[in-house]
Order: structure tokens, then C-alpha cells, then sequence
């Protein structure tokens, strides 16, 4: 391998936040679960204190109070708030648009502006906490920081270019369109959506319709004038993909997560280890699994059951999925240190790249192709497929793996490394107790042989050559970086949660790190089919491990980082399906912490 690009996880620094701040906001605030009459009176309420909680079981008797309330009653709760949500959305706005001024002599640092969105964001979402959950403003922020991030990739306004040929005009009039959407404004005779989240929608679906009718245009226009300006077209569409894969992750998701949490008094509890971190991650999971009906909003039981059904039958089924249209948003969740000084690499969080409709085979989604496509003569990109390879989800992970066939697909490796099976879970036939050197052959012989879920492309394999460095050399190799990383003994049984812990580290920093070297990837994703439990764990995992500050670093520094912690291990899950992690899927990350405890001190 190439030493130049070798990747390490080296520490990263964090800046800091003034905790006292929100300690001295939102104790003792209070949420209404009930009902209320035709009067706005509250009827038979419950009110729940963060300094008085009432029992789980009359939270769930007042949640399905509110739930079975009279449609007629519930609208006028959420007219009476439209104010209250307006200002509050107001409020947001300035903070949040503040914190994204380009900084100008003589103003605050970009560190304390940070402390100041995010102390504000906090503050701002606690003390609308009753009334802003139940509306919609939360939900089309995400959309909004797609849109203001797609918006700095365009320069100027949108060009006239009216002088074009009948069939060029056409082509026009979706790029319009598209640009609209982001800008905000009239483009031709286009209107844009009226929300983030109608905006983003229309802007993916003009993009998609733009993309197919340039194909076209440019097998049938060869003329040097038409050839510039379809020219000009694929170069925008190749910046606009880059920048809708590349929306850097903002303060809002951290301090979204922080909101639905009750402000602390006194010291703020601070893990200074992986069983003390486990912990924090346990409370702020049964927090969120416990304001679940509040995020999901909906009307009635029916309306709930109808928006789960739906999730499974798209997900899992295969019934009109299109992730990226129904709003699992790309972005840029962190980036791995070269420890060279050199740009990071970027972790991205996305849902799977396919699209499938009602009785059809999956197909790649227009929007990442041109994001592959895009690429410059130095980048690469990884896709790590984190979905099984068979069922509905099989046939999405062997079209991933086919990319390869796709010559204009060569800046993309794709590999599947599992989150199910029995090697996996050390279920069934790998049960049994055994020390570190017969796990580790199990493992190698499964990798070697792509059984069990696993999948690494003959390219890839070809990378490595000689007996010294074959593809079997370097599996055994990373595993034994495991095994001195982790301090694991000689001869001793491993017990079935050690062997588990071990795994997850093996599949999610080491053999993760260990592909990107080899690959030479700028980019790289973790990806199951929403990217929020089998991938989500996995980026958290990783983010975790890398960006653990140093012992020397304040009380301060440790709280930062789980807070950032919190928002990338929650906010996906709780932004694309309104609740918290899958339990097993969440215990596969919080076991990993309690067994691998040595590695954090």
C-alpha cells in the first residue's frame, strides 16, 4: 500500500460551549398532553413537569387522550399557535442565518459565533417546546439548509437565454424551473413551492426531468453554439449534485436533539468513558422514544398506522421508493483526518441511491450517478452497502455492486459488509466461546469467500498483489491492529457480547479506514436503506472513536463532543422516520462502548 494515504483517526479539536447558559433555561418547563374543548379550556389536562414527571403510564393514558381528541379540536390548537410558531420560526431564522454570516473584522470569533447558535437554537426549541412540536416548521429545516447550501453553488441570478432553438427552449424551461426552486424566484413562467420541503421536491424532480432531456439534446445538437450551452448545463448539474451530496451537517441537528431534552441543573453529567458514554446515549434514546407521538404529529391512530404501513412498504417492500425525493436529504456528516494537513475525508450520510416503483427492478437515482460522474481527476468515492443481499433489499445491492459494468461509473468502489446474519450476531453455529486467533480466522475465511453477506469486488481485490500484500494479508493484517488496539490476550475465550464488540470495531473503524486507504477514496458512505440504524451506527461508531478528545481536553471539550455525538447518532432517525434508533441495532452501538470500555480511557 501507498503510505501516503494512509488514513489515520486522529484526534480532532472541538470548539466549546457556554453550558451554564442553557442550565439556567427551560428547568421546570411544561407540556400539555390533552385535550381542550371548543372554548380552548383544557379538559381534564395533564400537564408534565421536567421537575414533577408523572408516571410512563399516565403519560401514555394523557398522549392517547390527545390522540383520540375531536379533529375539530385539534385544529383549533394548532390555529391558536400559527403566532406562537411563526415568531418562534422567525427567531430560528435570524439566529441560524447569523451564524452562516461570512465573519467581517472587528466581529466575534467563529468560535463563539458557534457557541451562539447553538446556546441559542437550544434556548429558542425549549422554550417552544409545547407548541412548536406539534407543528411543521421543525421538519423544513433540512430542506431549507439543502436549498441555502444548493443556492451557493449557482453564481448570479438565473441568465436569459431566450435565443435558443425550439427544441433547446424546452430543455430550458425545466433548468429554469429547477433553478427557481432553489433560488426562490420566478424563473420564466415558473412559480416556486411555497415551502423548503415543496421547493426540495420540485427542485430533485426538475433536476431528474433536466438530466434526461440534456442526453438527449446533446446526441441531436452538435452545432458549436448549441455544444456551449449544453456544455454549460452539464457542468452545472455536475456542481448542483456535489453540493446536494456535500450540505455540511449544521448546529441545528445537534441542538434539535438537545431540545427534546430537559435542561439539567448543576453539573452536567460529562462521559469521560465508553460505559459512562453508553449511558448518556441510553437516556437521550428513551427520551426521544418517548416524545415519539409528538414528533409523528399525527391525526389519529389510523393516520399513524397509515404513515408506519407506507414506511414498510417502500423500505422494505420495494413499493415506490424513491429516498431522496421523500426526504432522506444527503449531507456531509463529518470528515476523517489524513493526519497530514490535508482536506478531510468526507463521510456522507445518505439513503440508498435507488429508485423503484410498484413491480419494478431498482435503478440508480439520476442525481447520484452525475454525483459519481462529477469526480474530479483525484477523487474517489466509496460506497459501503450496509443492506443484505437478499429479499427486496438483495436486489438493491446487487444492482450497487454491478456499478462497476457502468464505465462511467469508475470513481465509484462499492463493498457490502453486513449488519445481520449469524457471524454477525455470534448466533447459531458461531455461538460457541472460542479465544481471538479462531474468531479471527472465522472472519477471514468468511471475507475471502464473500459468505455471509460480505461482498469486495475483483477490482478491488486486484489492488492488492504479491504474497506479501494479497487481500488475505491485509484482512489478517487489520485484524491484528484489532487485536493490539483493543489489548486483546492470547488463548482467552471470548464471551459472545466481547465478540460482538470486537466485530462491530473490526467492521466499523478498522476495516473501514483500511478500505479507504486502499481505495484512495476522497469520499465515503455507510449506507443500509435509510442510513439512520445498520449505517447510522456505524458512522456514529466511527465519528465516535475518531473525534474522542484527547485526556488533557477540558470537561467542556467532552461535553461538545457528545452533544455532536448525540445529533449524529439521533437526528437522522428522528428527522427521516420520527423516532428514535432501532433497539438492537442501537445495543450493537452501546455494547460496543461497555466491552471495548479500555479504549476510551
Amino acid at each position: 500500500m501507498d503510505n501516503n494515504h494512509k488514513v489515520s483517526t486522529k484526534n480532532a479539536s472541538f470548539t466549546t460551549k457556554p453550558l451554564q447558559e442553557e442550565q439556567k433555561n427551560g428547568a421546570g418547563k411544561k407540556v400539555f398532553f390533552g385535550r381542550r374543548n371548543a372554548q380552548g379550556k383544557d379538559e381534564k389536562s395533564t400537564l408534565v413537569s421536567h421537575d414533577n414527571p408523572v408516571s410512563a403510564p399516565e403519560q401514555d393514558k394523557a398522549i392517547r387522550s390527545y390522540h383520540i381528541s375531536p379533529a375539530s379540536a385539534i385544529k383549533k390548537r394548532i390555529q391558536a399557535g400559527k403566532a406562537v410558531l411563526g415568531q418562534w420560526y422567525g427567531n430560528v431564522a435570524k439566529v441560524y442565518s447569523a451564524a452562516v454570516k461570512p465573519e467581517k473584522p472587528g466581529n466575534a470569533s467563529a468560535s463563539t459565533k458557534r457557541k451562539g447558535i447553538f446556546s441559542g437554537l437550544v434556548k429558542t426549541f425549549r422554550s417552544r417546546k409545547a407548541k412548536w412540536i406539534e407543528g411543521d416548521k421543525w421538519k423544513q429545516q433540512r430542506y431549507e439548509n439543502t436549498l441555502q447550501h444548493l443556492k451557493e453553488a449557482l453564481k448570479g441570478g438565473i441568465p436569459d437565454k431566450s435565443a435558443l432553438s425550439k427544441e433547446l427552449r424546452q430543455l430550458e424551461k425545466k433548468r429554469l424551473a429547477m433553478l427557481a426552486e432553489i433560488l426562490n424566484e420566478k424563473g420564466g413562467a415558473h412559480t416556486p413551492g411555497k415551502t423548503p420541503r415543496s421547493r426540495y421536491k420540485h427542485f430533485l424532480a426538475y433536476f431528474r426531468e433536466t438530466e434526461e432531456h440534456l442526453r438527449h439534446c446533446m446526441k441531436k445538437n452538435t452545432d458549436a453554439a448549441s455544444t456551449e450551452y449544453l456544455n454549460g448545463i452539464f457542468h452545472e448539474l455536475n456542481t448542483l449534485s456535489t453540493h446536494l451530496f456535500t450540505t455540511p451537517l449544521q448546529p441545528f441537528y445537534s441542538a434539535f436533539i438537545q431540545s427534546l431534552k430537559p435542561a439539567r441543573k448543576g453539573d452536567v453529567l460529562t462521559p469521560d468513558s465508553g460505559s459512562a458514554l453508553a449511558l448518556r446515549l441510553e437516556e437521550t434514546q428513551r427520551l426521544i422514544q418517548g416524545t415519539r407521538s409528538e414528533l409523528e404529529n399525527a391525526a389519529t391512530p389510523f393516520h399513524s398506522l397509515r404513515n408506519q404501513a407506507g414506511n414498510i412498504a417502500a423500505g422494505e417492500l420495494g413499493f415506490n421508493y424513491d429516498p431522496y425525493y421523500q426526504g432522506n436529504t444527503p449531507y456531509k456528516l463529518f470528515e476523517l483526518s489524513t493526519g497530514k494537513g490535508e482536506k478531510g475525508i468526507a463521510c456522507i450520510r445518505m439513503g440508498t441511491p435507488t429508485i423503484q416503483a410498484v413491480g419494478t427492478l431498482p435503478e440508480l437515482s439520476p442525481e447520484f450517478k452525475r454525483f459519481i460522474r462529477a469526480q474530479g481527476d483525484n477523487e474517489h468515492h466509496l460506497y459501503i452497502n450496509r443492506q443484505r443481499r437478499v429479499g427486496v433489499e438483495g436486489q438493491r445491492s446487487r444492482l450497487l455492486e454491478k456499478t462497476r459494468d457502468d464505465k462511467t461509473l469508475e470513481k465509484l468502489s462499492v463493498v457490502t459488509i453486513p449488519a445481520d446474519g449469524n457471524l454477525y450476531h455470534q448466533t447459531g453455529k458461531y455461538s460457541e466461546d472460542v479465544d481471538f486467533q479462531t474468531f479471527s480466522n472465522t472472519i477471514v475465511s468468511h471475507l475471502l469467500d464473500d459468505k455471509e453477506g460480505f461482498f469486495f469486488p475483483s477490482h478491488l481485490r486486484r489492488t492488492f498483489s504479491g504474497e506479501e500484500n494479497s487481500f488475505e494479508h491485509f484482512i489478517e493484517n487489520t485484524l491484528q491492529e484489532v487485536k493490539k488496539e483493543l489489548n486483546i490476550p492470547d488463548g482467552k475465550k471470548l464471551t459472545q457480547d466481547k465478540r460482538r464488540a470486537i466485530l462491530f470495531h473490526f467492521l466499523n473503524k478498522n476495516l473501514v479506514t483500511g478500505l479507504i486507504q486502499a481505495t484512495r477514496a476522497t469520499s465515503y458512505n455507510n449506507t443500509c436503506k435509510d442510513d439512520i440504524d445498520r449505517g447510522g451506527m456505524a458512522n456514529a461508531y466511527l465519528y465516535a472513536v475518531s473525534h474522542w478528545p484527547e485526556a488533557r481536553k477540558s470537561t467542556e471539550a467532552l461535553e461538545t463532543f457528545t452533544r455532536e455525538l448525540e445529533g449524529m447518532t439521533f437526528a437522522p432517525a428522528v428527522l427521516v422516520k420520527k423516532r428514535g434508533v432501532i433497539e438492537h441495532r442501537f445495543h450493537d452501538f452501546t455494547n460496543a462502548l461497555r466491552e471495548l470500555d479500555a479504549i476510551w480511557r
